[in-house]
């Protein structure tokens, strides 16, 4: 990959999320300090989740193992250093590769997640009197130790208490925008839990390699403060560099989904689809949420309005990150004069809230702009946009960066937002049968400076119930309002529910 040269100044121009990521890796075992021990404590109050890129179809076909667990081709595994060896997606259940081969790590649980999922459609399709229909029947031997692992039968806590280092991040080649991401997703129990079961070392799946690497060194190294420079974690670097050489630019927001993407492609499978349900049944939020999954079957219901054309937005994929970051958004269309509706579904990992308009001085006026209703198709049709299925972790993005169509160049929106430490989604943004969650904020991203060509990054994050300034190196506490108080600066909101995540597909 290419090297990581320092430039003259952090540029922030907005461009589409880019796919790929690269990592090399060492053959070495993960330890009992990893980021979370197996059982996590809720943590106590104060109170109490955009678009999931899809695997790629890239091709490769890898031989079928005996239990017929297949592994998949991913970007990640396309731009990995790595990419001679077969798919990243899941791996096969052999522990390690042909004679002559690198040994290739096939016994972690994310492997045995994949396995579950795997297992499951078989079971689906197979005679109820034949072996294939027995639930993890054909388990490979270096997976049984999570047969009856805690985190899978009970899920993780999405709130526990904080067990890493508060420790600051060295800023020698513009990487602000990489500090902050990672101070952010820290808190993060759910997945700070996930990534102390995942292998140090996994050849196949770069992303979580490098994050598995990046987290430990918080969670290791108690009472270490000095400040640790990211660039000299190898796994790390590699996937930083190969961000750059993707043309991509330093946003902080499209570093942070350039992640949790490849991390969704390295480990993931088809969701399971569930009923449309009716306006009548008052299911939990989650039908999909206490499953985890977010696919609803594509069809047609007879509703009192009329009947509802339900389709999909491709095939929706499910893994632990949907789990945790993962919500599905309903789009409904009806002509004035329509007797049926049409309803489409897409998921998403991140929502990116316009804060441009005159009226939108607030992330919960943003959000009742984003769901109001609005004229489409000359008047003809009206178009609304609601949530079906509600993230554990919601991360707002707001839309400070846009095009000036008369200079040509991107500017940035410098208006003033107001946010709330508990956001509770109204009822009219949720399709009728979900439940509000409610959400406390952790994370605040700052952008400082006047240009969307350069600037700086620092994060607000809560670290049990006190609050700490990031800002590279520099590490000091401050105080809820003064966390309040970065309206001008404020660019990604993180909140949190204090529920379990499923883990187990």
């Amino acid at each position: 990959p290419a090297a990581i040269e320092p430039a003259a100044e952090e540029r922030l121009a907005p461009r589409a999320e880019a796919a790929g990521a690269a990592g090399s890796a060492e053959s070495d075992d993960a330890s009992a300090d990893s980021p979370a021990a197996d059982e996590e404590q809720p943590a106590s109050p104060p109170s109490e989740r955009g678009a999931v890129a899809p695997a790629a179809a890239l091709g490769g076909q890898v031989p079928a193992s005996p239990s017929g667990y297949v592994p998949r081709t991913t970007w990640a595994n396309i731009v990995s250093k790595e990419d001679k060896l077969p798919g990243a997606g899941g791996a096969a259940p052999s522990r390690t590769a042909a004679a002559g081969d690198t040994p290739v790590r096939r016994d972690t649980i994310l492997d045995y997640l994949v396995f579950l999922a795997t297992d499951a459609e078989a079971r689906s399709h197979a005679p109820q009197d034949s072996e294939t229909a027995t639930p993890g029947a054909d388990l490979p031997e270096d997976l049984e130790k999570f047969r009856n692992h805690p985190l899978i039968d009970r899920g993780v806590c999405n709130v526990v208490h904080p067990r890493h280092t508060r420790r600051g991040m060295r800023n020698d080649a513009n990487n602000c925008y990489v500090n902050v991401v990672v101070q952010s997703l820290l808190p993060c129990g759910a997945l700070m839990q996930l990534l102390s079961h995942c292998a140090r070392s996994d050849p196949l799946r770069p992303f979580y390699t490098g994050m598995t690497r990046l987290c430990k060194e918080f969670h290791s190294q108690r009472g270490k403060t000095d400040p640790l420079n990211v660039l000299q974690l190898p796994h790390v670097k590699d996937i930083i560099s190969q961000w750059q050489a993707l043309g991509a630019q330093q946003d902080a927001s499209e570093f942070m989904f350039y992640m949790l993407n490849g991390m969704h492609e390295e480990c993931n499978w088809k969701a399971v689809p569930r009923p449309f349900p009716s306006s009548s049944s008052r299911t939990p939020a989650s039908s999909s949420a206490a499953g985890g999954g977010t696919s609803d079957a594509g069809g047609a219901l007879d509703r009192d309005e009329g009947m509802v054309e339900v389709r999909s937005a491709g095939v929706h994929e499910d893994s632990p990150v949907v789990r945790i970051f993962g919500g599905l958004i309903q789009s409904s269309l009806r002509g004035n004069n329509a007797k049926s509706a049409s309803v489409s579904l897409e998921p998403f990992n991140h929502l990116t809230l316009d804060i441009s308009s005159e009226g939108v001085d607030s992330v919960r006026s943003a959000l009742e702009a984003y769901c109001r209703p609005e004229t489409v198709d000359d008047g003809r049709a009206t178009k609304r946009l609601q949530f079906r299925v509600l993230p554990r972790v919601l991360v707002l993005t707001l839309k400070r960066f846009s095009y000036n169509k008369d200079t040509g160049t991107p500017q940035k929106v410098k208006k003033a937002v107001q946010y709330e430490e508990r956001l509770i989604f109204d009822g009219d943004w949720l399709v009728d049968e979900v439940e509000a969650q409610e959400y406390q904020l952790y994370a605040v991203i700052c952008h400082h400076g006047d240009s969307a060509n350069g600037g700086h990054y620092n994060a607000a994050v809560r670290y049990d119930s006190d609050w700490y300034m990031f800002d590279d190196a520099l590490v000091r506490q401050m105080d809820a309002r003064e966390v309040m108080n970065q309206m001008f600066t404020a660019y990604i909101l993180l909140y949190q529910t204090n529920t379990r995540v499923p883990l187990k597909p």
